[in-house]
């Protein structure tokens, strides 16, 4: 039997409709995402700074006003339809004494709004945007959650909660999270995408919340072995 102590969450296609913040931003203000920017740090050419650099300064440019606010950012997470059947859940967990994190690497104003509709205490890792005395944004940011270091972030949250990986369970939606999937002792896709499905190595997949619970519940019970991966 394994006691789940920390439940850790992605939150773009896990607790929002959206599947990627970036994008919704740039639809939300009308700009066009820049694939090719994309492409050049997943092929190493710039860092994810960079990436975020350039992406960022690209809502700028292509806004209207010239600029863009956080009051902006917080209408385009308005846009965003919230799972409140995840966000329950998650409340759930925590009300029977498990740990929630979230780790994203998607924007912390989105991010931080979910963490508050779970609980003031829930901790929450995301990117980090900045904004001047104006309360406008600024070119760049804080790279708290790069692509491909959930894993490393999820393990140093372990290493200081005095929590062991197989009490550990990661909950995500895509091969973004396929890091924080191997640190975990009970890796869970949920709601994931299905072409994605043959890159991952995951210990259980659900279609709902019920079946995250029901899985969960197993788990504890002895009656899901995971595999070490």
């Amino acid at each position: 039997m394994n006691k789940v102590k920390l439940v850790a969450f992605d939150v773009d296609g896990v607790f929002l409709e959206n599947r990627n913040s970036w994008d919704t931003v740039s639809s939300f203000l009308g700009t066009e995402k820049n694939i090719q920017n994309y492409q050049l740090f997943i092929s190493g050419k710039i860092s994810y700074y960079e990436w975020m650099y350039l992406d960022t300064l690209s809502w700028i440019r292509g806004s209207k006003k010239g600029y863009v606010s956080k009051e902006d950012l917080e209408r385009a997470f308005q846009s965003i339809k919230v799972k409140v059947e995840v966000v329950d859940l998650a409340k759930r967990l925590r009300q029977s004494g498990k740990k929630i994190v979230l780790l994203s690497g998607g924007i912390d104003v989105f991010v931080r709004k979910v963490a508050l509709m779970i609980g003031e205490d829930v901790t929450w890792f995301a990117n980090i945007l900045i904004f001047d005395s104006n309360g406008r944004l600024v070119p760049g940011g804080i790279p708290l959650v790069p692509a491909g270091k959930k894993g490393e972030i999820l393990r140093r949250i372990r290493e200081k909660l005095n929590i062991i990986k197989k009490e550990t369970a990661f909950i995500g939606d895509s091969a973004w999270d396929k890091e924080g999937f191997t640190e975990s002792g009970l890796s869970i896709l949920y709601n994931g995408i299905k072409e994605e499905l043959s890159e991952m190595k995951v210990c259980a997949v659900a279609e709902n919340v019920e079946e995250v619970e029901k899985i969960i519940n197993l788990y504890e019970a002895g009656e899901i072995l995971c595999e070490d991966f």
